[in-house]
């Protein structure tokens, strides 16, 4: 198994690199930042996302559920016939 390591070297030649960050990622006096923390946590975000989105439109959905029910059963009741 493969561990995904970032090199401090590496971040220090890339003109980019927020300076203030790798001051501190310096003083933690390491040569090299284990990502599989930061991708477990990463990772972990992108699963909890879809779930707030559902918690957030239950109401809306339950709503419109029941809106095209009613319609459904009015359809129903005004042609005889189902859908």
């Amino acid at each position: 198994m493969s561990v995904p390591l970032l090199r401090l070297a590496d971040l220090e030649a890339d003109p980019k690199f927020k300076p203030a960050v790798l001051r501190e990622l310096k003083a933690s006096r390491r040569t090299t930042l284990d990502l599989r923390p930061l991708l477990r946590d990463y990772i972990q975000g992108l699963a909890v996302a879809p779930q707030n989105i559902r918690n957030l439109m239950a109401e809306d959905i339950a709503r419109w559920k029941s809106t095209i029910a009613g319609l459904i059963a009015r359809w129903q009741g005004e042609t005889g016939s189902d859908i």
